[in-house]
């Protein structure tokens, strides 16, 4: 039977106190707790606190037990230990079925189809497995971490919109980095990195997806894609994990191969800032714009249309598709970037050429 609840893991819902044990040994051996304090050289004070659970069985208790009642140390040391872990479990439940609440806040229907959660019926067991995701032991400490005002991407209007749904996301990716093989940061490696990338832009990103990750992995970049949760409007993220390494979060929001390059390159930006230490998050949610982002939109605008070439272009006002297309091939990238490009800046209509956009997902 005991073999049984061990290999299903049983759990009981309430803790044995040693003492109990210790009684009935005592019991059987015709032994009194003042006969077991003399022989243990113990008050007998002591002993009674070990029987009610007032006093813990201390390693060196174990030792007298054994001396005088025969049985090994390690079965009593091993029968206060689980007599406290399960205390602890017992308490930490309670604790947790307090706060099953916070679970509304999340979208947490959308991260198990995901793959993110396994939910089950126990809103104990829900928040436990959320509590685990996060890797932090309660709620109080969830928000310490990404709620805590000083915190600077918290400022991100995005983020204080949705700020369970956008930890999760982020969460993901940083879970994701952790997985990767990825070299410590060098700027000089990642500029590399980029060229080659650049090179890639004319294919579709999924085909190239493996390539651009290690490209960027050797030079101490993790690229991570992280579908988008619901409320979530994040396009990217940028942000450095353990000082030492910078994560790319993509989501992929958009569906076009114009938006998946320039998410990139924009975060690339970011990355070679170097002095941005915070999350930086990427989104069609925020309103104000910050010279750092500015630098980053003129950095990916330039790195995959180079300005001298596109004003040329732009002078001679061919924005018929083969223009854009002769243009692509010229500058190696997507006719797709070409007509973002244009539709950004208002030269044509959101509606037009979007034929020539590869389409993700």
């Amino acid at each position: 039977m005991v073999k049984r609840m061990k290999a299903i893991g049983f759990k009981p819902d309430y803790a044995v106190v040693p003492g109990e044990t210790l009684r009935e040994t005592l019991e059987s051996l015709n032994m009194s707790q003042a006969e077991l304090a003399e022989r243990c050289g113990r008050p007998k004070k002591t002993i009674n606190e070990i029987m009610s659970g007032k006093a813990a069985i201390t390693a060196e208790t174990a030792l007298q037990l054994e001396r005088v009642l025969g049985i090994p140390a390690s079965f009593w040391i091993k029968l206060e230990s689980n007599y406290q872990e399960t205390r602890a479990r017992l308490k930490d439940e309670q604790n947790l079925r307090e706060q099953v609440a916070w679970l509304k806040h999340f979208p947490l229907k959308a991260m198990e189809r995901s793959g993110w959660l396994t939910l089950t019926k126990d809103p104990v067991e829900n928040l436990r497995a959320l509590l685990n995701f996060f890797g932090v032991a309660g709620t109080a400490e969830w928000e310490e971490i990404w709620l805590a005002p000083q915190a600077n991407f918290r400022k991100s209007q995005v983020f204080a919109k949705n700020p369970y749904a956008l930890a999760a996301w982020l969460r993901k990716g940083e879970l994701l980095a952790t997985a990767q093989s990825c070299t410590d940061f060098h700027a000089g490696s990642f500029r590399s990195a980029l060229e080659k990338i650049r090179g890639l832009t004319a294919l579709n990103p999924m085909d190239c997806y493996q390539q651009m990750q290690e490209l960027c992995a050797q030079a101490g970049v993790c690229v991570v894609h992280v579908p988008e949760l619901p409320g979530t409007h994040a396009y990217a993220a940028t942000r450095w994990f353990n000082g030492k390494r910078a994560i790319i979060q993509l989501s992929l929001r958009g569906k076009t191969d114009d938006q998946f390059w320039f998410s990139f390159f924009h975060e690339a930006g970011h990355v070679l800032q170097m002095k941005i230490k915070s999350v930086v998050i990427h989104s069609d949610q925020e309103k104000s714009i910050t010279a750092q982002e500015n630098a980053a939109d003129q950095f990916a605008r330039n790195f995959l249309l180079p300005e001298k070439i596109f004003n040329q272009y732009l002078a001679n006002e061919d924005f018929s598709e083969p223009g854009i297309i002769r243009l692509a091939q010229r500058m190696r990238v997507s006719p797709g970037i070409v007509v973002g490009r244009l539709q950004h800046e208002k030269r044509i209509p959101y509606s037009f050429y979007n034929q020539l956009k590869i389409k993700l997902g």
